[in-house]
């Protein structure tokens, strides 16, 4: 996502990730999404020759390449980082493609932002379970309490992690240590837990600017001041916190990232805490074409794009207004207030 992308379309694309744990904003028709993308012919070299829709991106080369291309691209990597939007059945089906296709031979571990470290009882009771099935999954960790969008979109991807032995994860703090940042910000981390995450040092001026940005627009402007810094700094928290969740996998194994786009750029999220000596690290942004944007104008933003490796486009689901709902929802607090 560029600076030049439309005011309205990083509203809806950033909304989407940031608000989706924090307000029930009404679910689309998901199941019938994920039949009318045809998100299959998307994964087969030569099936996608027109347009840009479910065709990949590669920032290096600057041209697009063929599925098997990335598989190839990713079989060295330690890291993959998969970005997606939450809501989008396709990007789970890609991200589910990818878990079972890159490296196969190798050991792989799935590190999911949906799941918090408060869970890891029944991340346990699972990996101990004589019934290891993606339905089992879904009810050990109790995912319909979750806040997340329906489990059955995101089932593919822990079929596909189970398919291949991977061990899942979580990738976030519980919810009282995310609160006390929320509250308090990276203060309430002790010097050894800052270093340890590497949070002692701040994010350059412009990254830095940028995030703030980025939270302001994403709930619409609707903030108050005084509650954006310790924002951030939750945002800097769980980007840390993922990248070392993803240290702490096996050395020889590979190591995959289900989160939101704005979890897996480059530029400042959780690749901004792994280290050349941690491991070559792949990001793959999963971005929803805005229908009221050009494909010229999409090209010329991926050109310059700098916060991935690949891009890979898929079409926009329909949703609705997130503003609205966030509105609604700070109206609902200046009245009980």
């Amino acid at each position: 996502m560029t600076a030049s992308m439309s005011r309205r379309s990083i509203v809806k694309a950033l909304a989407a990730g940031l608000v989706l744990l924090s307000a029930v904003i009404g679910r689309p028709d998901l199941s019938r999404a994920a039949e009318d993308n045809d998100w299959q012919s998307w994964t087969t070299d030569g099936a996608v020759t027109n347009g840009i829709i479910g065709r990949i991106w590669s920032v290096e080369n600057r041209a697009f390449i063929e599925p098997s291309a990335l598989v190839d691209s990713l079989k060295d990597a330690r890291f993959v980082l998969l970005g997606e939007t939450h809501d989008n059945p396709a990007h789970h089906r890609l991200q589910a493609f990818l878990t079972g296709a890159a490296a196969p031979e190798r050991p792989a571990t799935v590190v999911m932002e949906m799941l918090t470290e408060d869970q890891a009882p029944a991340l346990e009771k699972f990996r101990t379970s004589p019934d290891r099935s993606a339905e089992t999954f879904g009810k050990t960790v109790s995912w319909e309490k979750s806040g997340w969008p329906d489990y059955a979109i995101y089932r593919p991807i822990i079929e596909a992690a189970l398919k291949r032995g991977a061990d899942i994860r979580a990738g976030l703090p519980g919810k009282t240590q995310t609160r006390a940042i929320g509250k308090d910000g990276l203060s309430s981390l002790s010097e050894a837990q800052q270093k340890d995450l590497r949070l002692s040092a701040g994010l350059p001026e412009g990254l830095a600017t940028d995030l703030k940005d980025e939270i302001i627009t994403s709930h619409c402007d609707l903030l108050p001041d005084a509650m954006v810094p310790n924002m951030m700094a939750v945002q800097r928290y769980r980007d840390a916190y993922l990248a070392d969740a993803l240290r702490k996998t096996p050395a020889d194994g590979l190591a995959i990232l289900i989160a939101g786009g704005g979890h897996v750029r480059k530029d400042r999220a959780v690749p901004f805490y792994l280290e050349p000596s941690d491991g070559a690290a792949v990001t793959v942004n999963l971005v929803e074409i805005d229908p009221e944007r050009t494909e010229a104008e999409i090209l010329a933003d991926a050109r310059e794009n700098k916060t991935a490796h690949y891009i890979w486009f898929t079409p926009k689901i329909d949703r609705e207004d997130p503003c609205e709902a966030l509105r609604k929802r700070f109206s609902d607090k200046k009245k009980d207030g």
